[in-house]
């Protein structure tokens, strides 16, 4: 009897989807949210790796228990097995993200290095967050 109101539950659930023709997650992500930092075909998910030094980009450290990582994105180890710090997002708008939704910002002026430091930052759809990819 349990298994049979299961299924009833079910199935009433998925009538009343088709009758309000409700939309799937996939369909949310590609069209309310399509900048969203979640893994799919259309978008690269991974470490990115400088291969002669075998270093990868890690976002910095959060500082406090709500605070988000932001700040200067550090060159360190390529760790193994793969850590979420080093983990990113690249949407196909080319804008680099972490599972924080912060994105890869290049400075425009930095008066404080000799040469710039990429930065992790809230995103802002600016310019300096759009990233090419060659595979050369």
């Amino acid at each position: 009897a349990a298994r049979l109101r299961d299924k009833q539950q079910i199935r009433s659930r998925l009538e009343l989807r088709n009758k309000l023709k409700c939309k799937n997650f996939n369909w949310y992500l590609d069209n309310v949210w399509p900048d969203h930092f979640f893994p799919k075909d259309d978008r690269f998910f991974g470490r990115i790796v400088h291969v002669p030094s075998e270093k990868c980009i890690m976002k910095p450290i959060a500082k406090g228990i709500y605070a988000q990582p932001s700040g200067y994105a550090a060159y360190e180890p390529c760790m193994n097995p793969p850590n979420l710090s080093q983990m990113f997002v690249m949407t196909k708008s080319g804008i680099i993200m972490t599972d924080e939704s912060l994105c890869l910002d290049a400075p425009e002026r930095d008066t404080r290095h000799e040469r710039p430091k990429v930065k992790i930052m809230a995103c802002s759809g600016l310019f300096r967050q759009k990233w090419n990819y060659d595979d050369k």
